[in-house]
């Protein structure tokens, strides 16, 4: 290179060629000798116009005369060979009077061409590789042109001839007008077209990306070009992660929680990143997000070392990262913050990374600071009044003793005489009855149970407002409990002439697990009400309907819902508002003239709760109410053991004469082949017989007088009428038995399931029982006593109870059972009796005169340990009506408790697992 600032033209990164005013070459840059592979030799000092042929032979005079930019082409006449065709581009004079050439080469357009194709054909493959579908749209004629990729995306042949309407018309309905819309924009306001829409494929709604671009010429649009992309996974992936990452921010923003961590990179340094919130916690400005040392700075001088030393030790040894410390505001503000750590590792097993969060417990510490000074407040005036209040907590736990004393001494008062009541009744279900007198004993028993109920209702309440009531999970059929509290009343009922209509649901489970003493509670509680709230008169007969259905179920659990529907004297709904408040009745003087305290609505809405269902109830004054409860229950897995086909084999033919009770009809066939029974439905029709191979026929007439010719008619073709059984409405009974003495009536207001079947079973196992009295069987009797001896009771059996009426129930119950027992009348007696008898079971009641049954036990157990004698079972019989009966049985020292009322199958289970046989 020669001539002046020759060190400007090498650092220039472009070949230049500078000449003189003369058109001289007076210097060149070595990029000149790259470019056109000659030395700089054979340049300098030659006239340009040697060198390169212009297309104006006098071009290179006049190269001063072109302004700065201009651009001039000339061909290179060395090597003719591989002559190349070249651009100047003319920049400015110099200080020296030279002009500067910037130097190009100029290609040839034929291999521009080829260049082209070559590019244009690789960018197709690669634009089938990419598996995009290109179109283009001609905005005149609107014809459009569809590549065989675009056909294939689309579920499309090849040779399938697409038009632009075609296409239009299979996008998704629900994006198909947006779609129009912006292609509209696109073409007419030649706005940018980017857009996703959706698009059925086959059986699959795909998501595409459509993208375009318009074509102008001389400034108007001609087409539009653009493609076509599945984007189906990525949206699908990108929705995906958007929820997470929205769920993810919500959840941190709700818990004001930041987010941290490092990493090990390449160098083997800790790099520190982490989120706003946190950046904004620290109160670090954006520029020092992620700076661990700044991070570092704001920790309080105290808590410094200890925070550095944790944080080490989890980077090392990576354990759990988790420290508690204070932070120093740019303001001077103290801030409490606990950050937890965990610290993950490469695939060498190598500590590499560390990921955490961080939470500002300010608002937390100050709330404690608070709590704390309202505490040293609150305890120097509770110090000065420390002698009165003491008083008044004596006086209120005094009187809080008594209530709960006087509750359950009122439990045990009231359950003696009915454990008598109940126990002789369930002595008397075991002695042989006719089907009159059984039906009697169980509603006496079960009205005697419900008693108890109510009993129980009282004492809820103390249990309720301590919190601690609790539920039983026992299994138990649904069925049976409605069939009890129904019977109880249907005597109440027919007297104030009021009918009750009930409805099962087949598809209820015959077992579920739940409490089944809450349940019967609440339905006896709103069934109750029911019937004290409706009347009957001569313009309105007062009914009341029980519906029990399924909201839903599964193979676990089952809802269950209980409507009690009446027409009695409905709520207004101010009242109904507040109705399942305690002492809440509908006015002042419902209680005056219906009785009633207002707690059986509250109990019920407090049951159904705990029970994890809802109550609720729809009432028009004047004219009746639905109350309607909802109870989930676990379908009890012991349901296969417990259901036992009562009526296995019994064939049983269902008449009616109505379809109207089709439902009616469809459910007692579901119930009794449930049951075991071959059901036969039969609808009446004249002319045709019935085969009469059937044990039990019953006839479905609720509505006998619409029926009666047709009854009449078909019980006159059946010769044996005692297998008939007749089903209507309670206004009928006593005309139906007085016109039809051998046919067995019953009432169908109401028959439940249980009572369905139950009546059918009775009569099945009536019809075998044999005449024993019309039999000589006394030689038979004589041979048996002689082979068999009286069956011998097992002994070993101390009862301690006070009441001479229980003592005699549970000798007799004992008794049948199998066992006989020696009887002590208190606690001392009793503890007399073990001391000198070897027993190997004690039943004890708990309220006793002289000394109670906790005592005995304690001192027995003494003994027991003192002369390390063998522990004798001891099982209390109680009321357990009051919260903590039962632990105080088992702190005394007891093995278990039986509660009060006693029955047969709940003695029966305590003595098979405590009695200590030899």
């Amino acid at each position: 290179m020669q001539g002046k600032d020759s060190s400007s033209y090498q650092c220039c990164p472009l070949p230049i060629i500078v000449i003189n005013q003369n058109g001289m070459i007076v210097s060149v840059n070595d990029n000149i000798e790259k470019l056109l592979s000659a030395a700089s030799d054979n340049l300098i000092c030659k006239p340009i116009s040697q060198v390169f042929t212009f297309k104006d032979s006098h071009i290179d005079h006049s190269l001063f005369h072109f302004s700065n930019g201009s651009e001039v082409y000339a061909r290179w006449r060395e090597n003719s060979a591989s002559a190349k065709t070249v651009r100047f581009i003319v920049g400015e004079v110099d200080a020296n009077e030279c002009l500067w050439l910037f130097v190009s080469e100029a290609k040839n357009w034929r291999d521009e061409y080829k260049n082209k194709n070559v590019e244009i054909s690789r960018l197709n493959r690669a634009i089938e590789g990419a598996n995009i579908g290109v179109w283009e749209y001609n905005i005149e004629n609107k014809e459009v042109i569809f590549s065989e990729k675009f056909k294939q995306l689309i579920n499309l042949p090849i040779s399938y001839q697409l038009t632009w309407e075609d296409f239009i018309d299979i996008i998704y309905q629900g994006d198909r007008e947006i779609f129009q819309r912006l292609f509209h924009e696109h073409v007419h306001n030649s706005m940018p077209l980017n857009f996703e829409f959706r698009m059925a494929v086959g059986d699959e709604l795909k998501w595409l990306q459509i993208k375009g671009e318009i074509f102008a010429k001389n400034q108007k649009p001609i087409s539009s070009m653009g493609s076509l992309v599945d984007c189906t996974q990525a949206k699908e992936t990108l929705c995906a992660l958007n929820d997470a990452i929205e769920s993810k921010n919500i959840a941190m923003e709700v818990g004001n929680i930041g987010l941290w961590r490092a990493e090990i990179d390449k160098n083997g340094y800790w790099q520190w990143k982490w989120d706003d919130l946190a950046n904004n916690m620290f109160g670090l400005p954006v520029a020092d997000k992620g700076n661990v040392e700044r991070w570092m700075e704001t920790i309080h001088a105290d808590d410094i070392e200890e925070v550095s030393h944790t944080l080490r030790t989890s980077l090392v040894t990576g354990e759990v990262f988790t420290q508690q410390y204070r932070a120093i505001m740019p303001n001077g503000e103290t801030r409490y913050f606990i950050s937890k750590g965990k610290v993950g590792q490469n695939l060498k097993g190598e500590n590499c990374r560390i990921d955490g969060i961080v939470i500002d417990q300010s608002a937390i510490h100050a709330a404690e600071n608070e709590l704390k000074k309202l505490n040293s407040q609150l305890e120097a005036h509770v110090e000065q009044r420390t002698k009165e209040l003491q008083q008044s907590k004596e006086h209120a736990e005094k009187a809080n003793q008594i209530k709960s004393d006087f509750l359950s001494m009122m439990s045990h008062e009231l359950r003696t005489p009915m454990n008598a009541v109940i126990g002789s009744l369930d002595l008397l279900t075991t002695t042989e009855q006719t089907e009159d007198s059984m039906d009697l004993i169980t509603s006496a028993k079960t009205s005697a149970q419900n008693l108890v109920f109510i009993l129980n209702d009282i004492l809820d309440v103390n249990k309720i407002e301590a919190g601690k009531l609790e539920l039983e999970d026992t299994a138990f059929s649904i069925a049976e409990i409605l069939d009890n509290v129904v019977k109880v009343f249907i005597p109440v009922a027919s007297k104030r002439d009021i009918t009750i209509d009930v409805y099962e649901d087949p598809s209820i489970p015959m077992f579920v697990n739940g409490d089944a003493m809450r349940v019967r509670q609440i339905l006896f509680n709103l069934i109750g009400n029911a019937i004290k709230f409706t009347n009957s008169d001569k313009d309105k007969k007062g009914n009341v309907k029980v519906e029990v259905g399924i909201v839903e179920s599964n193979q676990y659990v089952s809802t269950v819902v209980f409507k009690i529907i009446d027409n009695g004297i409905g709520i207004d709904r101010e009242t109904q508002q507040k109705l399942f408040m305690p002492f809440i009745q509908a006015e002042r003087s419902t209680t005056r003239k219906y009785g009633g305290t207002g707690l059986g609505l509250a109990i019920c809405g407090k049951l159904t709760e705990m029970m994890g269902g809802r109550i609720g109830i729809n009432s028009v004054k004047g004219e009746g109410s639905c109350f309607e409860v909802e109870l989930p229950f676990w379908i009890s897995q012991e349901s296969k053991a417990l259901d036992v086909e009562s009526l296995s084999s019994v064939k049983v033919v269902l008449a009616y004469f109505d379809q109207n009770i089709e439902t009616v009809q469809n459910a007692f066939q579901q119930f009794l082949t449930d049951a075991g029974a071959l059901v036969t439905p039969y609808f009446y029709q004249q002319g045709v017989d019935i085969d009469e191979s059937f044990d039990v026929m019953m006839l479905l007439a609720p509505k006998y007088d619409k029926a009666q010719a047709s009854i009449e008619n078909l019980l006159s073709k059946i010769e044996d009428k005692s297998r008939v059984y007749l089903i209507v409405e309670q206004a009928f009974i006593d005309d139906v038995k007085a016109s039809n003495p051998s046919v067995r009536v019953i009432s169908s207001q109401p028959i439940t399931r249980v009572q369905l079947i139950e009546t059918i079973k009775n009569f099945w196992q009536n019809s075998f029982e044999m005449e024993f009295e019309e039999l000589d069987l006394g030689d038979l009797l004589e041979d048996l006593e002689e082979v068999e001896p009286k069956k011998q009771l097992k002994d070993g059996v101390l009862v301690v109870e006070d009441n001479p009426m229980n003592q005699k129930i549970i000798v007799k119950q004992l008794n049948k059972l199998g066992y006989e027992c020696d009887l002590a009348d208190d606690g001392e007696q009793g503890r007399d009796y073990w001391k000198k008898g070897n027993y190997r079971i004690i039943l004890t009641d708990c309220h006793m005169p002289n000394l109670d049954g906790y005592e005995m036990t304690k001192i027995i157990r003494d003994i027991e340990q003192e002369e390390n004698r063998k522990k004798v079972p001891i099982i209390a019989v109680t009321g357990a009506a009051m919260t903590g009966d039962s632990d105080r049985c088992f702190n005394a020292g007891m093995n278990d408790f039986v509660s009060k009322p006693v029955l047969l199958s709940d003695l029966r289970e305590v003595l098979k697992k405590w009695y200590v046989y030899e």
